[in-house]
C-alpha cells in the first residue's frame, strides 16, 4: 500500500529498550518553547526553564541552562501534532536510557558502525564526536545511513516510512544511546612498543 503522508523525514522509531510503562524508561512530556513549532520526531531536543511559566519546555538541539552537562533527550513526536498541542505536551526519552534509535536527522560525516556520536548545536541533529566532544551514542550498523524509501515513483512513498520525493530525505541512522550518559571523546591513545 502507498500512500502520501507529507513527512519530511522518516519518523523516530526505537528498535530497542523502549517500554512506556517500565519504571526505568527515561522519558519526560514538557511543553513546546515558542517559536520551536520546528521540534520533529527524532531530533534532538532539551529543556529550558521558563522563569514566566515556572515550567520547563523544550528546544531543539542542547541548550546549557546554566547546566555543565544538559542531558539531550529524542523527540518522540513533531511539535505540532495534534495531540501535541492539544496536551501542551511533547515526549522525550532522555538519551541516558538504553535505546537503540532509528533517526533520520543527522548532519554530514562518516556513520559507519562504532562511531562516536555528539549532538549538532541548535540543529537538532546528531553528528560524529570529535574529541573532546560529548558522546550520546554510537552507530551501531554497518555501512553508513540506510535508505528506507528507494521507491523512485515521483510523490509517493511507503505508509510507515517517508513521504518525501528526493530518495536522500529517507536516509537513516541507526545509534545506541549512551546508557551511562555522556563520555568525553578523546583521541586514540598514542601506542608504544616494548623491547
Amino acid at each position: 500500500m502507498i500512500i502520501k503522508t507529507n513527512r519530511p523525514k522518516p519518523r523516530v522509531q526505537i528498535l530497542r529498550g523502549w517500554d512506556l510503562v517500565s519504571t526505568s524508561t527515561l522519558n519526560q512530556v514538557h511543553a513546546v518553547k515558542a517559536n520551536q513549532q520546528d521540534i520533529k520526531s527524532g531530533m534532538i531536543i532539551s529543556r529550558v526553564w521558563n522563569n514566566d511559566l515556572s515550567r520547563y519546555e523544550w528546544t531543539k538541539g542542547v541548550t546549557a541552562n546554566g547546566l555543565a552537562t544538559p542531558v539531550p533527550y529524542i523527540a518522540l513526536q513533531d511539535a505540532t501534532e495534534a495531540d501535541v498541542v492539544a496536551a501542551d505536551g511533547l515526549t522525550g526519552i532522555s538519551i541516558s536510557g538504553d535505546y537503540e534509535i532509528q533517526t533520520g536527522y543527522y548532519g554530514s560525516g562518516t556513520y559507519n558502525a562504532d562511531v562516536l556520536l555528539t549532538f549538532d548545536g541548535t540543529t537538532g541533529g546528531v553528528k560524529p564526536a570529535a574529541e573532546g566532544n560529548y558522546v550520546i551514542g554510537r552507530v551501531t550498523r554497518i555501512r553508513g545511513p540506510k535508505q528506507l524509501n528507494p521507491n523512485t515513483v515521483p510523490n509517493t512513498a511507503l505508509f510507515y516510512e517517508n513521504s518525501e520525493t528526493t530518495p536522500a530525505n529517507s536516509n537513516v541512522i541507526t545509534f545506541e544511546t549512551a546508557n551511562m550518559g555522556f563520555v568525553q571523546a578523546v583521541d586514540e591513545p598514542a601506542t608504544t612498543s616494548t623491547p
